[in-house]
């Protein structure tokens, strides 16, 4: 996926709540909503707007792809997620000694 592919369907949302919101907010004030809260929500879904696609840009313009031929880095890069799981079944371990040292503590209460 080309780049320039990347950063329009990151701010085709952000272009989309910028439109959107205020018409309908808009159209909403029309039908009795109070202004200055229109008024809120529409201030409110142009910053969230300009966030998102200042974001979107961002993510987009990092090169994320890994260089076909370059197998040491996808060897290290696999070394590193093996690291990340281990130490993660560790924690789910240590997280399920506590949850049965307090079941244990809550039923001695009882």
């Amino acid at each position: 996926m080309s780049r320039r592919y990347q950063q329009v369907l990151m701010l085709v949302p952000s272009i989309a709540i910028g439109v959107a919101v205020p018409v309908a907010v808009l159209f909403t004030i029309g039908h009795g909503l109070d202004a200055l809260l229109g008024a809120i929500v529409i201030v409110f879904s142009l910053l969230v707007a300009g966030a998102l696609g200042i974001v979107g840009l961002g993510i987009s313009a990092t090169d994320t792809d890994v260089p076909a031929g370059d197998d040491q880095t996808v060897k290290t890069l696999r070394a590193s997620q093996r690291a990340m799981l281990e130490e993660m079944d560790q924690v789910v371990e240590l997280l399920e000694n506590i949850r049965d040292t307090l079941r244990s503590a809550g039923d001695d209460g009882d």
